[in-house]
């Protein structure tokens, strides 16, 4: 933050930019209206440059706009991504219906789902399942506030999941409601990928764990979670069930990074996640 000033004249002059209004509401970056020398409104999106933002720039740069935000350009060094400005950019969350928010989300998957370059440099599912090892590690192979029942299942699931899964694929990795916005090029856009290589089975989790905290006034959640779960077996093909097993295992690992990052919503993770685990056989 200290640095913002500087970022923002940096990027003022080298990218010629024109910027239009204030930022946008807080997120985990600073997003800033702006345009481009040709006249194009563009979004300036800055944050701590890591390698969560810069496998976010390669899946982005991958995407080419293909169901995605088109990335004009990017900065990994100083954590810049100059992003087209999608219009009107109504969140999917705004949608109440549960069949089209999901059918939504399936359509898009068709299109941003591809195979990673051979030398890639995303994280794998695999790699995201250590949070459970650091989960055991930090209470001494204990589960601390966790309940044990939930973390052994989810952690046994995870794994009998990794030993069995299909052919891998680029995924989002954070697909929910509020990373789909409505567009005008194309229906729907996504943004934010975080960018993991895995079976497409995998991606459907962060969908069906969302959105929060919406999520907890459905008024049946299996009979809502299972026609989310049939939209996406007919449309994609996919597995009901390893849908619901990667959705309900990846909901305890919500809620451990949470934890790690001091968050104190998830204790609604791991509400969510025994709502899930009851579905699990």
């Amino acid at each position: 933050m200290d640095q913002l000033p500087d970022l923002l004249n940096h990027f003022q002059e080298t990218w010629s930019l024109t910027f239009s209004g204030p930022p946008l509401p807080p997120s985990y970056h600073i997003l800033i209206p702006c345009q481009t020398p040709q006249g194009q409104d563009a979004i300036l999106k800055l944050g701590v440059p890591n390698r969560e933002l810069c496998t976010e720039i390669e899946a982005l740069r991958l995407y080419n706009g293909k169901g995605a935000v088109q990335l004009l350009t990017a900065d990994k060094k100083r954590g810049g991504l100059l992003l087209e400005a999608i219009k009107p950019g109504t969140a999917l969350i705004r949608i109440n219906e549960n069949q089209h928010a999901a059918q939504a989300a399936a359509d898009l998957c068709e299109k941003i789902w591809q195979t990673p370059p051979r030398d890639h440099p995303f994280p794998t599912v695999e790699d995201w399942g250590e949070g459970f090892h650091r989960l055991r590690k930090s209470f001494q192979g204990s589960t601390g506030p966790f309940p044990v029942r939930l973390v052994d299942k989810a952690e046994k699931t995870f794994d009998d999941l990794l030993s069995s899964m299909g052919e891998p694929v680029l995924l989002h990795g954070d697909l929910h409601h509020r990373n789909i916005l409505q567009a005008q090029r194309e229906p729907w856009l996504v943004i934010d990928p975080k960018g993991v290589v895995g079976e497409p089975a995998y991606e459907i989790g962060a969908f069906l764990r969302n959105p929060i905290p919406h999520i907890f006034q459905t008024t049946d959640f299996q009979a809502s979670t299972t026609q989310r779960l049939e939209i996406f077996s007919e449309r994609l093909p996919l597995d009901p069930l390893r849908m619901l097993k990667w959705g309900f295992s990846q909901t305890v690992l919500s809620a451990w990074w949470s934890y790690e990052e001091q968050n104190p919503n998830w204790k609604r993770w791991i509400s969510l996640a025994g709502l899930f685990s009851d579905m699990v056989p």
